[in-house]
């Protein structure tokens, strides 16, 4: 045989031989590796065996993958700034004494929508957030679409992509623009496509999201409505998962996002789990979708209910304003004699609409529509319009009471086809309360503004650490509010003080409300400070009050029957150095500081005081008040809104005073002629009230009335008369 010949020979047995055994070895490896998966998942069954959980283990898809492949499953990142702004948010809550039933589950009612796989990109935040849209279009759209997780990843903001985002930017790309097809913008697990979408068609939008508390009443709530987006922390053994109701134990980071579906309170022992769909693909877990114990894993954390809008034109009211520049004083609050416009801007999100008008009315009688109507034209989609052109225009009568007017604008569209309408508060009239926003840059005025929006009268809010600069007359105002909000050793500056004189000094009403105004007035080395104290708010401090509770002095026009905590939450929660008052002869209590069990005690925890002008002092901040009422510690609680509705009365009713007391110190003797004679001969002070002066009745003061008091006092006349004919 040729030398050549045998050498080929020889190579194509060697090369035989090598191929046989490579392929030996790689079989050998493919299978150590599957033993590999299953001696993982014996382990985690025995563990799970072991805590008595209710789920099984299993050879899923996610569980044929590498640590880090695992890894890039779990894109969830928590924003730094999101647990503070949850925790001041407006959530979804429960109704009170809600039921639910036992069983709920939007696959069987076809609000559900294809299981998804993201791949290997950390998408589950896209397609969490995108599961709540198509759900919520299959249930109220009756359209069962894909729509683009790429469209997210391309045309995303914040930066979010694969190594990791946020639901939010997705909601707010849903808002904003609007979702598109997964035909249009295909998924390729990467965020390094191009944005198209400017050529694709918008199928879906979003008006916007609502933060859900985080418990299981609240969840369900907002189920009711459609699926719910959320995070969790996910477990390496939650890769294992093969059925039943997941549960583990432990307190890592939050590094999934998923969709809430259902519940079923039957499962996990009778505790209850979530029906909740994942972004593996049906190779992992109950076919994609897995049930997870309530409360187990941070399930529920950063829950969002979207408000899914329809096809067709969508109008939204994105500002309003009052102008009463033209025909009034230009303050911004309609007032009697005076011609307002109306301004109004209207957004269309979604597809255009045509000859669009709005019509105003109002839900009281008497104001006068001089144009009802204004003309917006066409509204295209993504359009913004206003009625600066046009506006609304009413007249206030000269006899209007001081009040608030709910407007109604009905807005039309497509020839009648498209209509929508919008209510609107305005107070017309000015305001005869001031509240003083003193509370340092805080944000406790929204407990006075509460109780004053539950009892109706217009009032101003002067904030003074953001409207430094800002004009206000307190002499404009029947009723001054004062609160200085949580402890600080200085209180009140020097203009404050003078400020405060000078209104009460003509007769003003006020309401003073802190926690530290008469100790801070006390410990005050400006006499001008002390004698305020002293003079004006007759009081004097007597050391700081720990007791809990408050009680009303029985028979007292603000304090009976008034029981106070004005601790814990609901309320500010920010009462620290309480104030014990001490009255002077002039001053009458109106609370006392109680005991654990409401026994009252002689500490005074509020006083009243008429004179030539009126004052309620609480030795404590009103918005501590616990506003949640019930029955506590064997008594009923007094909510806020009837303790400034108590505190308005008082202030608000005309002077009590005796006629023939002039000079108002109680007394009715020669002190009142002198007083008199000053100020009618001498161009004295007049008497507060000037009523009572008028001590013959006749409805005027004049020297018959001195007469008249000596004829009394000396000569056995008979007495002054109150009031007069």
């Amino acid at each position: 045989m040729p030398v050549n010949n045998l050498f080929w020979r020889n190579l194509k047995i060697i090369a035989g031989f090598s191929l046989f055994f490579l392929l030996i070895f790689f079989i050998s490896g493919f299978a150590f590796s599957k033993d590999k998966v299953d001696q993982e998942v014996e382990a985690v069954q025995k563990m799970i065996e072991e805590k008595g959980y209710h789920w099984t283990a299993g050879r899923t898809s996610v569980a044929e993958l590498s640590p880090e492949e695992r890894q890039h499953l779990l894109g969830l990142k928590v924003p730094e700034w999101y647990d503070e702004w949850f925790k001041n948010a407006k959530k979804l809550t429960a109704p009170l004494k809600a039921s639910f039933p036992a069983v709920f589950d939007w696959r069987q009612m076809g609000g559900v929508t294809g299981v998804r796989n993201q791949q290997s990109c950390g998408s589950c935040w896209a397609f969490g957030a995108l599961g709540a849209l198509e759900s919520m279009a299959k249930i109220y759209g009756g359209r069962d679409m894909d729509l683009s997780e790429q469209q997210i990843l391309s045309c995303k903001s914040y930066g979010w992509g694969c190594d990791g985002g946020w639901m939010e930017s997705a909601y707010e790309l849903f808002r904003d623009f609007g979702s598109i097809s997964e035909e249009c913008m295909p998924y390729h697990a990467n965020d390094i496509d191009p944005c198209i979408q400017t050529s694709c068609e918008v199928l879906a939008k979003l008006t916007g999201w609502v933060p859900v508390n985080n418990n299981v009443n609240a969840i369900k709530t907002a189920l009711q409505t459609g699926p719910v987006s959320c995070a969790m922390t996910v477990y390496n053994d939650f890769n294992y998962y093969s059925g039943g109701c997941y549960e583990h134990d432990g307190f890592d980071p939050i590094n999934h996002a998923v969709l809430i579906v259902g519940w079923d309170d039957t499962l996990c022992d009778g505790t209850g789990a979530w029906i909740v769909k994942n972004s593996w693909g049906p190779g992992w877990g109950m076919g994609g979708f897995f049930y997870i114990r309530y409360n187990s894993c941070y399930i529920g954390y950063a829950t969002a209910l979207v408000n899914y809008v329809p096809p067709g034109p969508y109008v939204t009211l994105e500002d309003f304003s009052v102008n009463d520049s033209a025909g009034g004083n230009g303050n911004g609050r309609p007032e009697p004699e005076e011609t307002v416009n109306i301004y109004l801007t209207f957004s269309n999100i979604w597809l255009p609409i045509n000859e669009v008008s709005v019509t105003a009315s109002a839900d009281t009688g008497g104001l006068v529509f001089i144009h009802g109507q204004s003309q917006l034209g066409d509204i295209l989609a993504n359009d913004t319009v206003s009625n600066y052109s046009d506006p609304i225009q009413f007249g206030v009568p000269a006899d209007f009471p001081p009040k608030k007017v709910n407007f109604t604008f009905y807005l039309s569209g497509n020839g009648g086809a498209y209509t929508k309408s919008w209510t609107k508060e305005i107070w017309i009239g000015r305001s005869s309360i001031l509240i003083v926003d003193d509370d340092n840059g805080g944000n406790l005025e929204q407990y006075y503004t509460e109780a004053m929006d539950s009892l109706g009268p217009l009032y101003d809010v002067w904030d003074k650490t953001n409207q430094a600069d800002a004009s206000y007359d307190f002499s404009d105002y029947n009723v001054v509010i004062w609160f200085t909000g949580d402890h600080r050793d200085s209180v009140f500056s020097d203009s404050d003080i003078q400020s405060l004189t000078s209104y009460l000094d003509n007769g003003g009403r006020l309401f003073l409300t802190s926690q530290d105004a008469a100790q801070a007035l006390s410990n005050s080395g400006d006499t001008q400070h002390t004698l305020f104290l002293r003079d004006y708010l007759h009081v004097s401090y007597n050391g700081d009050n720990f007791r809990h509770f408050s009680a009303g002095m029985p028979g007292d026009e603000v304090g009976d029957t008034l029981w106070l905590y004005p601790e814990n939450t609901p309320g500010a929660n920010n009462q620290t150095s309480k104030d014990n008052l001490t009255p002077d002869s002039l001053a009458e209590t109106v609370l006392v500081y109680a005991d654990n069990d409401f026994e009252p005690t002689d500490s005074v925890a509020g006083i009243k005081f008429q004179g030539d002008y009126k004052l309620v002092f609480f030795g404590f901040g009103f918005e501590g008040i616990n506003s949640g009422g019930g029955y506590f510690h064997g008594q009923w609680l007094s909510k806020p809104e009837l303790v400034m509705q108590r505190v308005l009365d008082w202030l608000n009713q005309p002077w009590k005073y005796k006629a023939g007391d002039a000079n108002g110190d109680q007394v009715v003797d020669v002190g009142d002629i002198v007083f008199m004679i000053n100020y009618l001969f001498k161009v004295g002070v007049s008497p507060t009230p000037l009523a009572s002066g008028d001590v013959n009745g006749d409805c005027k003061v004049d020297v018959g009335d001195v007469v008249y008091l000596i004829n009394y006092l000396f000569k056995g006349g008979p007495p002054p008369a109150l009031g007069c004919a």
